[in-house]
């Protein structure tokens, strides 16, 4: 759990200090700034009985804006996938319950393909790291005493995504985006890659 906050808090960190860098070149011309929060829902696209089908996601982005068509933004996500094992110790079936936790830190790059009045839709792709916390067993035969660890791996994160947007004030926009996630390397959970789809409803508010 202290790895856990080390990381988040690092996360957040880098994030905020990537506000400030961004805030810093507002002289630019034809650009405008907005910081975006989203809830939504994870689904994992691997075959692995031990994880829920889906989990809640959270994220805050900041986001640079250029000349109405293309942005930029520096991302932070968490979401948290429900875990359950069984194993047989000295004769006891014992089940498990806990969560994979999962932070990710990446910047992404888009364009807006369709604009009219208060509407428009717009892709994106992007590429970070994501801290997973893979919950682990640790047992010894002979022993009646098990212990449950987390294991953390970092590892680089791809992703792609379209969106829609409907703005109703300069203060209050809101948007529904789908992303495509890859983790392009074999993680303890799973012999291929750690894939996922993401269903988002974003706030943002420019500033």
């Amino acid at each position: 759990m202290k790895n856990y906050l080390l990381v988040r808090n690092a996360m957040l960190f880098i994030l905020c200090f990537g506000v400030n860098k961004i805030c810093a070149q507002n002289e630019i011309k034809n650009s405008s700034y907005s910081f975006n929060s989203g809830i939504g829902v994870y689904n994992p696209l691997i075959d692995n009985a031990k994880l829920a089908s889906s989990g809640l996601l959270f994220s805050f982005e900041l986001q640079a804006n250029y000349k109405t068509k293309y942005f930029s933004r520096l991302a932070f996500s968490q979401f948290s996938l429900a875990y359950k094992d069984n194993f047989r110790l000295n004769g006891l079936n014992i089940s498990i319950e806990d969560r994979l936790e999962t932070l990710s830190l990446g910047m992404d790059l888009g364009y807006v393909f369709f604009e009219k009045n208060k509407f428009n839709s717009y892709a994106f792709l992007g590429a970070g790291a994501a801290a997973m916390y893979i919950p682990k067993i640790e047992y010894y035969d002979g022993n009646t005493d098990f212990n449950i660890a987390k294991q953390i791996n970092v590892l680089p994160l791809l992703n792609t995504g379209i969106g829609f947007e409907y703005k109703f004030s300069k203060l209050l926009i809101l948007s529904a985006e789908f992303q495509y996630t890859i983790i392009p390397f074999q993680t303890d959970l799973s012999r291929t890659q750690f894939n996922g789809v993401i269903s988002q409803l974003n706030f943002k508010t420019n500033f």
